[in-house]
């Protein structure tokens, strides 16, 4: 069985995470941080504000014997990869009435 994570940890975690996008104007905040029991895992769950602000939420793992530079740089290779992905065209209900048939 792995030891109950400690406190330090999802404290580091937790700063880390506060300035681990500030370079693209954007924050993460953590809404929970729930513990796995006995296998030394956070299950992070969050949402982005400022420029990458969205109504998605996310969730991750940081594992505290796995070098915790590496799981951020994974979780911010995440976030930038959904972040390239969601702009989509507006929704059909945006557009101007004739433009949504074409016309």
């Amino acid at each position: 069985m792995s030891p109950a994570i400690g406190p330090t940890f999802e404290t580091i975690v937790r700063n880390r995470l506060g300035t681990l996008l500030s370079d693209t104007g954007s924050q993460i905040v953590v809404d929970e941080v729930e513990p796995v029991e006995d296998a030394g895992v956070l299950l992070v769950s969050f949402h982005l504000e400022g420029a990458w602000a969205s109504p998605a939420g996310f969730s991750f793992p940081f594992h505290e014997s796995a070098p915790l530079d590496r799981s951020l740089a994974a979780l911010r290779d995440l976030v930038s990869k959904n972040w390239d992905r969601a702009h989509v065209a507006p929704l059909v209900a945006d557009r101007p009435a004739r433009a949504a048939f074409g016309d």
